[in-house]
């Protein structure tokens, strides 16, 4: 059984730690290679799938090699029963390794508003910021990684953003959607969320403008139109504030 646990930083920043504090890899492949097979555990990959990851540009001796030595450099790091190899095949052992990627799809698979919040603190930035590999199966993969888990954190914010408009927590729901839309502007439902947020506040023309903003926005950026839900959302704004609007002469005349 694996004779210690460590933690592993992935998002917004790359960092091992164990027991004794943080753990010095030397290496950026290295690196590269725990967070792989952590990022996907706990399947297993066959040696030429690793070989061709990061190793993919050498010859496939010096490629073999490479990752021999890494693995070794590894199991070195992590102890002995650390990596699980059969065969060709080669994965982490359960519970040597606990990483923030795992803990954050977690938390949204749960998706209660305290588990969002957690997962959304753990979302600091882009996977393996810091970590740069040129061979072109690394960087197919870790891009395809950075986008998808972007986009979980961004599911995250807006659904949490609504949870909080729903229970009346207006402040915090308008955080929530401008953060959403710091990380990617192009988000209508981010836009839609504080559109809701600002005209529930009784900031009906804040509300158009920002409405308005989206339109050039969109223009500028893409050539379209915000869909239609967000097209309804703001006639739906307009009706309101010229009822408003009405209301407030008639009371005015009274």
């Amino acid at each position: 059984m694996p004779t210690a646990t460590f933690r592993l930083s992935l998002l917004g920043r790359c960092e091992l730690t164990g027991q004794d504090g943080s753990v010095d890899l030397t290496s950026k492949k290295l690196m590269a290679l725990l967070a792989f097979l952590a990022c996907t555990a706990p399947q297993a990959h066959s040696r030429d799938k690793l070989m061709t990851l990061l190793w993919g540009s050498h010859f496939d001796a010096q490629a073999r090699q490479n990752l021999r030595q890494a693995l070794t450099r590894l199991r070195r790091v992590l102890g002995d029963d650390a990596l699980i190899s059969t065969g060709e095949s080669i994965s982490l052992q359960p519970g040597v390794v606990t990483s923030d990627v795992m803990r954050f799809q977690a938390l949204l698979a749960n998706g209660s508003r305290e588990d969002l919040n957690e997962a959304i603190d753990l979302y600091r930035g882009p996977l393996l910021p810091d970590i740069t590999i040129p061979e072109e199966a690394w960087t197919e993969w870790v891009d395809a990684q950075r986008l998808r888990l972007e986009e979980l954190a961004l599911d995250a914010l807006v659904r949490l953003g609504g949870q909080q408009f729903e229970a009346g927590s207006y402040e915090a729901a308008l955080n929530a959607g401008n953060r959403a839309i710091a990380v990617s502007s192009l988000r209508e439902d981010a836009h839609r969320l504080i559109m809701r947020v600002l005209a529930a506040g009784g900031r009906r023309a804040d509300a158009l403008k920002h409405y308005e903003d989206l339109i050039a926005l969109l223009k500028r950026e893409l050539s379209v139109e915000p869909d239609p839900t967000t097209r309804a959302l703001a006639a739906e704004l307009r009706i309101s504030r010229a009822t408003a609007g009405v209301r407030g002469q008639v009371r005015s005349r009274v």
